[in-house]
């Protein structure tokens, strides 16, 4: 299991942003709005205007309002397969203002057999 937390610092107040954080192959989010994953995964804020969308490749953070200062988005993952795995870079933008984007950077993720 890994605890995913991605970090934005915002200089103003904003609105629609949407952070896109890929999934690495041999991963699947935990959704804990189901019954079967129980305390194992992050519950999603219960702060209002924002919102997650679970898909495979990927987990969606998107916030209607946005206030100056950091905000933080989690959930957690689980490890399906053993090997190495890149995790492709997290994208952040104001929907209705692409222009406005951030993006982080890429790792490598190393599952091994026990």
């Amino acid at each position: 299991m890994v605890v995913v937390r991605v970090t934005t610092e915002l200089t103003g107040d904003d609105e629609h942003l949407i952070v896109s954080e890929p999934l690495p192959a041999g991963f699947e989010a935990l959704n804990t709005r189901l019954a079967t994953v129980g305390d194992a995964g992050i519950k999603q804020s219960q702060q209002w205007g924002t919102y997650r969308e679970m898909l495979d490749d990927r987990v969606n953070f998107a916030s209607e309002w946005t206030y100056r200062g950091g905000y933080t988005y989690e959930f957690t993952m689980r490890a399906t397969s053993v090997g190495k795995f890149a995790r492709p870079p997290t994208v952040a933008e104001l929907m209705y203002d692409p222009a406005v984007n951030a993006r982080g950077g890429l790792d490598i993720l190393e599952i091994k057999a026990k």
